[in-house]
């Protein structure tokens, strides 16, 4: 992801956001691994400050996907690299047959977002989901286990001169950050949309880069994007604001790169978020939360009742009882001729 080769000229970078609405621009194309626009690409293979979130981006075993765990045994991704086997940690975890839900949008079709939830519990903390879509301008951090940047490029276009970097063979979890370039609304794929907004990757001349610049990129797809849950009052955290998947770039960019101007698109997770919760009970108490039911209903609490508190109800039902009894035995002593 990371790797400083200066632009050889000022490329002013056009709004690629702007661009997402042609669809012959956007073609959703799947991605796997966060492209770095620093002095190597080696680095942000540990958590970030802070480390909010680092450990709930795994990845889908036997191929280059990144994955999300939400909380509740639910795991979030890109439809289109679809439920399986995940790994968090380097431990593997199988899924509940019949779990997987794919979200949809307010006309019925079909988001590139699905949910599934995991056998066992990866014991991996509940994310806080964004309430509302990040601003433009906001900071964000991407974490995702794609591939590495590769050699770097300089593509002769109309603008002039652009730089930008190859894509390698990667599979290591990384970070970076980038600014949130605008609020895209529907990015179209196949028959259906995904409610997105959009990062652009510049470069590190340019005043809109950020210290850890980075687009997505091959395996990235699945990732994570983080960002202070109001920024208004930072004091508030973090929390999940995206999941990326897809990129668009220039159309005389080379296969499988990442050039200056480049866009990373990510599911705005403010828009699906009552889907989300509907299916995960993520914001059920902790001890409702493990029926699975898909019906937004919080479960009843299943806490199981502590050794005093069960002496006590017997205490209580047996005093009750007795007073039952009584009370039947006195009736029929009166009743009695």
């Amino acid at each position: 992801m990371r790797g400083v080769v200066s632009a050889k000229t000022r490329w002013r970078g056009w709004l690629l956001y702007s661009l997402a609405w042609l669809t012959a621009w956007v073609v959703g194309s799947s991605v796997s691994a966060l492209v770095l626009d620093a002095s190597d690409d080696t680095g942000n293979t540990t958590p970030p400050d802070p480390a909010w979130g680092w450990s709930n981006v795994g990845t889908r075993p036997g191929g280059t996907s990144s994955v999300v765990y939400l909380g509740n045994r639910w795991v979030a991704t890109a439809a289109h690299i679809g439920a399986g086997i995940t790994e968090f940690g380097g431990i593997r975890y199988e899924p509940v047959a019949g779990s997987p839900v794919q979200l949809k949008n307010p006309d019925g079709t079909k988001a590139d977002l699905i949910l599934f939830q995991l056998r066992t519990d990866p014991e991996l903390p509940t994310l806080e989901l964004a309430q509302h879509p990040p601003r433009i301008g906001q900071e964000v951090t991407l974490v995702a286990q794609g591939s590495a940047r590769g050699h770097p490029i300089t593509v002769d276009s109309e603008e002039g001169l652009i730089d930008g970097f190859m894509w390698a063979e990667g599979g290591t979890r990384r970070w970076g950050t980038n600014q949130v370039t605008g609020t895209l609304g529907p990015v179209r794929h196949g028959e259906g949309y995904t409610q997105a907004f959009a990062m652009t990757f510049e470069a590190i001349d340019r005043p809109a880069s950020t210290a850890y610049e980075a687009a997505a990129a091959l395996g990235d797809s699945g990732g994570a994007v983080f960002g202070h849950a109001d920024v208004l009052q930072p004091e508030r955290g973090l929390a999940l604001v995206g999941i990326i998947f897809s990129v668009s770039n220039r159309p005389d960019a080379p296969h499988r790169s990442s050039l200056y101007g480049s866009a990373t698109f990510a599911a705005d997770l403010a828009f699906y978020r009552d889907q989300i919760l509907q299916v995960t009970h993520l914001d059920c108490p902790p001890n409702t939360r493990r029926s699975g039911l898909n019906d937004g209903l919080c479960p009843p609490d299943q806490t199981p009742l502590s050794t005093t508190s069960s002496r006590l109800y017997l205490a209580v039902f047996v005093l009750l009882l007795g007073l039952v009894a009584g009370l039947s035995f006195l009736i029929r002593r009166r009743s009695s001729p």
